[in-house]
């Protein structure tokens, strides 16, 4: 199942890309311009560039209607598994807030999005959700997700790990010598390089032509570390409240 779910991802995924990628060449090869002229950052690429593209497609109110219903689809799906996780978060951590108080949770967490959500939809409201896009899902999801899979599979033990899943599915996942590499050296290498790549291409935020001024660009260093830092502080604290507990472990041996 596993193995099925993975292809199924890399099928969509390459799929994705053609299809995108077809329509920039697309539009470049209408316009008479490059690829890079056509490629809009952020909100301007999926609002500007491809319903321009499909209103040049046969067809084009079908393909309109159904690229703005995959929009409000995504969009839907990513906010409903967001906003679930942090509620699971605040339940996990409070459970009093469970069973009819979960409610008044949903609606607390709803509305300081929505609150946060203001500054982007004033005048100057484009360029603080580029300045958030850039930065809160791109180097603290690789490092966080770096950070995970290493944990798992080097602190916790992928044989532990895939001991679990057989608890849980019934079997190993196949073929297992591969997916115990694969969480070991191949996924955490991928991810460093990857990391590496974004770093390096980094040269400060951009939106058109405008340039983000120094200290924009450190509020989205801020939004970055934001969430990872949380690790290092969570396994010091974890540490020093287990601490006599590993003193007594290390006497013993």
């Amino acid at each position: 199942m596993l193995s099925w779910l993975s292809i199924g991802t890399v099928v969509l995924s390459s799929l994705s890309g053609f299809v995108i990628f077809g329509i920039i060449g697309f539009m470049a090869h209408e316009l008479g311009v490059k690829v890079e002229d056509v490629a809009a950052q952020g909100a301007g690429l999926a609002f500007i560039a491809y319903p321009e593209a499909v209103s040049r497609m046969p067809i084009s109110p079908l393909w309109s209607i159904l690229f703005f219903l995959m929009l409000l689809s995504l969009g839907f799906g990513t906010q409903f598994s967001t906003t679930e996780t942090v509620i699971t978060v605040i339940l996990d951590r409070f459970p009093q807030f469970r069973g009819k108080n979960r409610r008044w949770c949903t609606l607390a967490v709803c509305g300081c999005m929505f609150l946060a959500g203001l500054s982007m939809i004033t005048e100057g409201g484009m360029y603080i959700l580029q300045l958030v896009d850039n930065h809160s899902a791109t180097y603290s999801a690789l490092i966080l997700g770096c950070t995970e899979i290493s944990v798992m599979a080097w602190i916790y033990g992928v044989d532990q790990f895939l001991e679990d899943l057989k608890f849980m599915l019934g079997y190993y996942p196949y073929p297992r010598i591969y997916w115990k590499w694969a969480w070991k050296v191949i996924a955490p290498t991928i991810v460093v390089l990857i990391l590496i790549c974004t770093w390096k291409d980094y040269s400060g935020n951009t939106y058109g032509e405008y340039d983000y001024p120094i200290w924009a660009n450190y509020a989205g260093w801020v939004i970055t570390f934001s969430s990872v830092v949380c690790i290092p502080i969570v396994a010091i604290l974890k540490f020093l409240k287990k601490k006599d507990l590993l003193w007594i472990g290390l006497k013993s041996l």
